[in-house]
């Protein structure tokens, strides 16, 4: 019976009695606590910007790339293999590109559309993978 007994004890119980095993879970409790505390520390350094309704941490900046105009109420986003930026949103699926160099997307071409957006988009290669829809479909 060998392995087969030994996962049948371990899911009754029977081996779990040992103090080795009681030790786990203080410690991991221990664990989730400092994790706590210091990510309390950190959301105490974030710097907020009202403007965009975002908090950053110290050293990162953010700025708006596309306004409504171009690509409104974005569900997900990815970079295709070219390193242009694909959203989607309900009914569209749109890659954005930066045509004259300022950091902001100035033009956008249909893609594909879709029933009610996306929550998950990939690029591999060539290949543009959508999840949503309920299904997950490959471009």
């Amino acid at each position: 019976m060998g392995h087969i007994g030994r996962i049948n004890r371990i899911a009754s119980g029977s081996s779990l009695s040992g103090s080795r095993f009681r030790i786990v879970p203080i410690h991991l409790l221990a664990l989730l606590a400092v994790g706590f505390w210091l990510s309390e520390l950190s959301a105490a350094n974030l710097v907020p910007i009202p403007a965009l309704g975002v908090s950053l941490a110290p050293g990162f900046r953010i700025s708006v790339y596309a306004g409504p105009d171009l690509a409104n109420d974005i569900y997900a986003m990815t970079l295709d293999a070219a390193g242009n930026v694909v959203v989607t949103s309900q009914g569209y699926i749109k890659k954005l590109y930066d045509t004259d160099g300022d950091g902001r997307a100035d033009t956008e071409t249909l893609f594909g559309t879709t029933e009610k957006g996306g929550m998950g988009l990939c690029a591999d290669g060539g290949d543009l993978y959508f999840c949503g829809d309920g299904g997950l479909l490959r471009f």
